[in-house]
């Protein structure tokens, strides 16, 4: 699940939802739907995380 994704390399970066947000142009409530698996990220928000945590969108999309 990509929401877990994003949680899991948020807390490895020690980040809040509140830094996220603000990087990604949305507010912390977005960031803990997206978190939650009710929100999808856009292409560009998908971009901006990637580039705030140093992995390509393949990195970030890969299951463990």
């Amino acid at each position: 699940m990509l929401g877990y994704r994003i949680k899991e390399l948020r807390l490895k970066h020690k980040l809040s939802q509140v830094e996220v947000g603000g990087i990604l142009g949305i507010d912390f409530r977005q960031v803990s739907m997206t978190e939650k698996g009710k929100r999808k990220l856009t292409v560009d928000e998908l971009q901006k995380f990637c580039r705030l945590v140093d992995l390509t969108p393949n990195e970030v999309l890969e299951w463990h």
